[in-house]
């Protein structure tokens, strides 16, 4: 089955109501049904593939994914069953993640400090031009500052990974802070005879910093960079 196919059994199988059929701006093929309030239905798949996804959004945010394996009838109910959802204006209260975010902002009093262009270019710079990714960790606006990871206070045996994944997944408006310890130590020798050697990086890392125009405090050996503060 081709990909136009795919969407004419999609346009001919359900009543998108309200919805306005869009491109959907992605890679894969398929396309939205967008509706008041920012809310869309996204329908996307790979050329030659029989399986559909189908997110029910609001903004930037996924409210419900679903996918099947064909385009059969149980899937064609699911997809009528949130137009009907959607209709009666069950989703219209619903916050997105930008929405939560902005509301939390907000009630905390905070200024932003950061921006995507800014993490991006630290996020590079920890990967391509220290002598090695510095270990860290990083507190998002909805978590409580409690507990033993949030210490940090000496130095680890490992380094930092800052994959796209593990640096919070790209979404770099969550990021309230980042606290970075730029060494890490590596453990040599058996229990008797090891010995435990320092990896040190700080100048390549304050280095990286200022040439970014990054701005960092300092707080016993930690080098903390404020996504929002108050």
């Amino acid at each position: 089955m081709t990909s136009e196919e795919k969407k004419e059994i999609l346009l001919s199988k359900i009543n998108f109501g309200s919805g306005v059929i869009k491109e959907n701006g992605l890679k894969a093929d398929g396309f939205r049904v967008e509706y008041k309030g920012g809310l869309y239905l996204e329908f996307w798949w790979w050329e030659g593939r029989r399986y559909c996804n189908c997110y029910l959004k609001k903004e930037d945010t996924t409210i419900i994914p679903h996918s099947s394996v064909a385009l059969d009838e149980r899937f064609f109910q699911w997809v009528r069953h949130c137009v009907a959802e959607i209709e009666s204006g069950k989703y219209r209260n619903k916050k997105s993640r930008k929405e939560m975010i902005q509301k939390e902002i907000e009630r905390r009093g905070l200024t932003s400090c950061m921006n995507n262009t800014k993490w991006q270019e630290f996020k590079e710079a920890m990967e391509q031009e220290m002598p090695f990714p510095p270990p860290y960790i990083y507190k998002t606006l909805f978590e409580k500052d409690e507990g033993e990871y949030f210490g940090f206070s000496e130095d680890v045996p490992y380094v930092g990974d800052y994959d796209d994944e593990s640096f919070a997944d790209y979404d770099y408006k969550i990021i309230e802070w980042v606290k970075v310890r730029p060494r890490y130590c590596e453990y040599h020798g058996g229990r008797l005879a090891g010995k435990s050697i320092l990896h040190d990086a700080e100048q390549e890392f304050v280095e990286i910093l200022k040439k970014y125009s990054i701005p960092y405090e300092v707080e016993r050996g930690m080098y903390i960079i404020y996504g929002y503060r108050q």
